[in-house]
């Protein structure tokens, strides 16, 4: 018996058997930061399209690391009024923004995240929160209600205004 399983190996382990495509850009596996688990815990953000043993079979192949146990969970997120995207006033629509799948994993050997870096400029953090926020006030531009609202500095469109209002009054008279 002994010389059999030397022989053989444990013949009832599966994991690392099936070959696996690894996902394009658009399908991304992402771990999350959960500060509310053990260390031998993992949660992932997965594509929906992906089961238990797609993942496991990823991260034996890919990291080395072996899951003794996968739950996953798929939030359905909730019905929106009107698509994100959309510029202009239309009827209201209602939508159901893609759902997201949560892999959550048990591991043998624990994982504990590096301590967060106090110095950020190598990443260039200051460039990136600039570039986020401008690109927050373009999109706020493009929404129908931005349209009607006026810039925080157009105090002087308000005294134009009222003279154009006055100019016009004194020249019906």
């Amino acid at each position: 018996m002994a010389t059999a399983m030397r022989k053989f190996g444990n013949i009832f382990k599966v994991i690392g058997q099936k070959e696996i495509y690894l996902p394009p850009i658009k399908a991304v596996v992402t771990l999350l930061r959960t500060k509310h688990l053990p260390p031998t815990f993992a949660r992932f953000r997965v594509p929906l399209n992906w089961n238990k043993l797609d993942l496991k079979d990823y991260l034996y192949h890919a990291y080395g690391v072996e899951a003794l146990h996968v739950r996953s969970v798929v939030r359905i997120s909730p019905i929106q009024p009107n698509k994100p995207a959309e510029t202009r006033a239309s009827k209201r629509q209602w939508h159901r923004p893609i759902s997201t799948k949560y892999m959550t994993i048990r591991m043998e050997k624990p994982f504990v995240w590096p301590e967060e870096p106090k110095d950020y400029t190598p990443w260039d953090r200051k460039g990136y929160n600039a570039a986020n926020a401008m690109r927050d006030e373009e999109e706020e531009k493009l929404l129908p209600e931005g349209k009607s609202k006026l810039p925080p500095d157009a105090s002087w469109l308000k005294a134009e205004a009222r003279k154009l209002m006055q100019s016009r009054d004194s020249a019906a008279r």
